[in-house]
């Protein structure tokens, strides 16, 4: 990463934006956790959805699609893989019939300390040298950006 960020000195119109820097970014901090869970038996294909149903269980299918940014047809080939591998079942919905709800198994709700674990490792890793100061500062100025890019979105809809 150090010779990507030497290199990137000079500004360039196509690499000098936000959007090139929290790819870079994602794919370095990734990485770490990526190996992370691996070594704990936890594909990183799956972990976002883990991630999701371990801080909110028993949410209903089309919800957990919108919380981890996927396409529902998405979701269902890796809840299929999911539920075949024991972490998840799901339930139809008690008073909707049209929805279905995902529920962590045991084995699946087991999977919350090396979860914890491998996200702690990656934070670790990435925020070295990094003081909590530097990270909040960094947390508001990402939240800001993202506050801008959905009210350019709502005024954009609302034209």
């Amino acid at each position: 990463m150090t010779a990507i960020v030497n290199r990137q000195r000079e500004a360039h119109p196509l690499t000098s934006g936000p959007g090139y820097w929290l790819r870079l970014g994602y794919k370095a901090i990734t990485r770490p956790l990526a190996d992370e869970l691996r070594r704990r038996g936890i594909a990183f294909k799956h972990y976002f959805y883990i991630r999701t149903l371990l801080e909110e269980d028993g949410i209903s299918q089309v919800e957990l699609s919108e919380r981890v940014g996927m396409e529902r047809a998405t979701v269902t080939v890796v809840l299929d893989t999911l539920e075949a591998l024991g972490i998840v079942v799901r339930e139809a919905h008690p008073s909707d019939r049209r929805k279905t709800n995902i529920f962590l198994t045991p084995k699946g709700r087991r999977m919350r300390k090396d979860v914890i674990d491998a996200v702690g490792v990656a934070n670790r890793i990435s925020l070295k040298g990094i003081s909590p100061i530097e990270f909040e500062r960094f947390r508001k100025t990402l939240a800001t950006m993202i506050a801008n890019v959905e009210d350019y979105e709502r005024e954009s809809a609302d034209a």
